[in-house]
């Protein structure tokens, strides 16, 4: 085995006593008597208190040895030093960051800290990085919000506990969703990001499983049919629910391989979630009721 160091910042700089954008920050043990509120993106001081950062006397400057391996903590940076085989450096360096910071967060309470991996240098003098570019792009259809938005009335007006569940368990599945990393960025927190890819297809699961329930239930087909889904619907919601289970979605050992899967089927589990919703709505909007299960 070779040796490396992976070099990462730890986050939030604030807790080491640095600026942080958007926060305002003050030494433990004091209350500002006047809070800084926030203009734009930066912090206004005007009759508020001033904001109070380390000293350099004071800087945070630790070594700690553990499972073979040294991690030297400056400030906000840490170099952990560490063995491995050149295929599995990343995983090995940041499962040994991993469990530094989960003890820290424990220790410290109140915090939790987490971090930016900016590389690892091996003993041949280059420093190995994950290059990634990441970029959003929204298109907008506004005669379709101009008609969504027009015909919202009387779905607002519906009350159902069943429909209120969906609205949740989607709407979570959407938020997850936005903060979820995109693939090339899992890597600065894999264990968190797979937990979320994962979270994000449970919830919209639930969004369907509350309104027809889970698709091994005998008068399942029967629902289906009343809330006149497609006719391939029940095959859709059974490989979607058939990926849940292997995939081990609702526990806490997840299968790494399938989370991938998981990752890649988010779109027609999205899409599977909001057609019933949609079903739902119309068929309530009729009068109608589903039967209790």
């Amino acid at each position: 085995m070779s040796q490396y160091e992976l070099l990462a910042e730890l986050l939030p700089p604030s807790s080491f006593g640095l600026s942080e954008e958007g926060v305002s920050v003050h030494r433990g043990g004091t209350l500002p008597t006047v809070p800084p509120y926030i203009v734009g993106e930066g912090i206004s001081e005007e009759g508020g208190t001033p904001q109070e950062f380390r000293s350099d006397e004071e800087a945070i400057d630790e070594r700690l040895h553990f499972r073979g391996s040294e991690a030297h903590i400056r400030d906000n940076s840490v170099r952990i030093h560490f063995e491995a085989e050149e295929p599995d450096i990343w995983q090995t360096g940041q499962e040994l960051l991993d469990k530094v910071l989960q003890h820290l967060s424990v220790s410290r309470g109140g915090v939790r800290f987490s971090y930016r991996v900016l590389g690892i240098e091996g003993e041949d003098g280059k420093t190995r990085t994950l290059e990634s570019i990441t970029w959003r792009v929204t298109w907008f259809y506004l005669d379709q919000l101009r008609d969504a938005i027009r015909n919202l009335g009387p779905y607002v007006d519906l009350s159902d506990a069943r429909l209120d569940a969906a609205l949740d368990y989607y709407e979570h599945a959407l938020w997850l969703r936005e903060r979820t990393p995109a693939p090339e960025e899992i890597r600065l927190e894999v264990r968190h990001a797979r937990r979320m890819v994962s979270s994000v297809f449970l919830n919209l699961w639930k969004a369907v499983t509350v309104i027809v329930g889970d698709p091994r239930e005998r008068d399942a087909q029967s629902r289906y049919r009343q809330l006149a889904l497609a006719r391939d619907f029940a095959k859709r919601y059974r490989d979607l629910t058939v990926l849940r289970n292997d995939a081990d979605a609702a526990h806490h050992a997840l299968n790494p391989e399938r989370v991938v899967a998981l990752a890649e089927a988010q779109d027609q589990a999205q899409d599977t979630a909001r057609e019933v919703i949609s079903a739902y709505r119309t068929f309530l909007l009729a009068g109608n009721q589903l039967a209790a299960r």
